[in-house]
């Protein structure tokens, strides 16, 4: 049903496009499929693109994945005619635009992709699906992130139980009768890894990681894991980025990104 309507709502915005003419600013020819308008303080501008080179092939397209491409328009220069008409164009609405490679991307701080020469006349299809300001982007990642974890989980059959107040979900794999949490210091193996297994940082048998319940350094996630756990025990835990790397990230893993993280205490 959801794919069935978002196929019907691009085919709309595709018959409102064609019914109004091509326009020219500088170098670009566009047409939108509504009338131009502004949204000052909506900051963060969530996309969906697609785009095809000179021979009519696309070669770039955004529709089919989960996220949508989102763009902080303080971080783009304001002086380009795209950032102008992106500016101009609101939640809802679409855009169609032919120019350069070059002039497109450099005007979103990116680079022309390999194999295609900076002059080539491209067409691009933009359609706005929401325009948020700073405290409506944060809702919108943290809704985003709680979702796409509930469904890793469900995809993938943890047993796991959730815990209400750190949001993580804690899947336990080697069990004893031990006192859990009873102790200062420990020494843990651990491994930490994004959703598609790609390993981000990892202890070996010669360097664990000496845990310690006054050091304060260590993940969030990490410190509710061992603490949760007996000596000889062992667990894998789904963690939201409020309690690993944040919403800056940490260069590895962007921000609102979930981790995986497998302890045993050892």
């Amino acid at each position: 049903m959801k794919k069935l309507l978002s196929l019907l709502f691009l085919f709309l915005m595709l018959i409102s496009c064609g019914d109004t003419p091509f326009e020219k600013l500088g170098n670009i020819e566009y047409q939108r499929g509504a009338e131009a308008c502004i949204n000052g303080d909506k900051n963060h501008w969530l996309l969906d693109l697609q785009a095809r080179n000179s021979k009519d092939s696309i070669y770039q397209n955004t529709l089919p994945l989960k996220g949508k491409l989102e763009l902080h328009k303080l971080q783009l220069d304001s002086t380009t005619n795209v950032y102008q008409l992106l500016a101009e164009t609101c939640k809802g609405d679409s855009l169609e635009m032919h120019l350069s490679a070059k002039s497109f991307y450099e005007s979103l701080n990116g680079s022309v992709p390999l194999g295609m020469k900076p002059e080539e006349l491209i067409t691009v299809n933009i359609w706005v699906r929401d325009k948020l300001t700073d405290m409506q982007h944060i809702a919108f990642k943290k809704t985003f992130e709680s979702h796409l974890m509930a469904q890793y989980i469900k995809d993938n059959r943890w047993n796991a139980k959730r815990d209400s107040t750190t949001e993580i979900y804690l899947d336990r794999l080697k069990q004893n009768e031990g006192a859990r949490g009873a102790f200062d210091k420990v020494l843990v193996s651990y491994s930490i890894s994004n959703l598609n297994g790609k390993i981000i940082s990892k202890s070996s048998k010669d360097d664990l990681l000496v845990f310690s319940k006054n050091d304060k350094s260590i993940l969030k996630g990490i410190q509710y894991i061992v603490r949760n756990l007996a000596v000889g025990e062992s667990a894998r835990a789904l963690v939201p980025s409020g309690q690993a790397y944040g919403s800056s990230g940490n260069g590895v893993v962007g921000g609102y990104i979930p981790v995986i993280i497998e302890i045993e205490v050892v």
